[in-house]
């Protein structure tokens, strides 16, 4: 089997378009979709499986606002951080996390009722 140069061409351009298609690394600083931020991993890992998993799923279907919301309550959190135990990290890590998963789901259901009332 021979190739050509315009099937040799073709294939790097389907090669850069892939590679020019992939999402960029976030920025630093920013958590990862489905992981804790970074420093909070030992914290997060002193919670059951169970509150894992449910972190994990819960800031995966995070819009990009209850992300910097939930980014901004842990940076006020950052002063305590240090006079903190990674458990008490972990619970308030868990608590700021369902803050923000509930204070969404509240302002969903408002404007839902809303918009049928």
């Amino acid at each position: 089997m021979q190739i050509d140069g315009a099937s040799s061409q073709l294939f790097m351009a389907n090669s850069s378009a892939v590679a020019s298609s992939q999402r960029p690394p976030p920025p630093n600083g920013g958590p990862p979709p489905s992981g804790p931020p970074p420093g909070l991993e030992n914290a997060v890992s002193t919670l059951s499986e169970e509150e894992q998993d449910s972190v994990a799923a819960t800031l995966k279907s995070f819009s990009k606002e209850q992300h910097d919301e939930l980014k901004s309550i842990l940076d006020e959190l950052k002063t305590k951080a240090s006079s903190l135990s990674d458990d008490e990290l972990g619970q308030s890590f868990l608590s700021a996390l369902n803050s923000v998963s509930g204070s969404s789901s509240q302002t969903t259901s408002q404007n839902i009722i809303d918009t049928f009332a």
